[in-house]
């Protein structure tokens, strides 16, 4: 699954993923690999922007599921 971010949320360091509920095995930069930090609770699901490099374009976020 991947998340495109176009610009920087209002929020600045997160975007909340409403719904996201089935568990998440790791999210990382699509661009470099570098992982992401998430929170799931159950209503959805936290994505944390601290530290992220940012694309002037489209930032995308690689987030895979765990499938049973």
């Amino acid at each position: 699954m991947y998340l495109h971010l176009l610009q920087m949320p209002d929020t600045k360091n997160f975007v909340f993923i409403d719904g996201l509920t089935q568990k998440i095995k790791q999210a990382s930069l699509f661009i470099n690999q570098q992982k992401v930090a998430f929170k799931q609770i159950p209503e959805g699901t936290f994505v944390y922007l601290n530290d992220i490099n940012w694309s002037d374009i489209d930032t995308v976020i690689d987030i895979t599921l765990q499938y049973m």
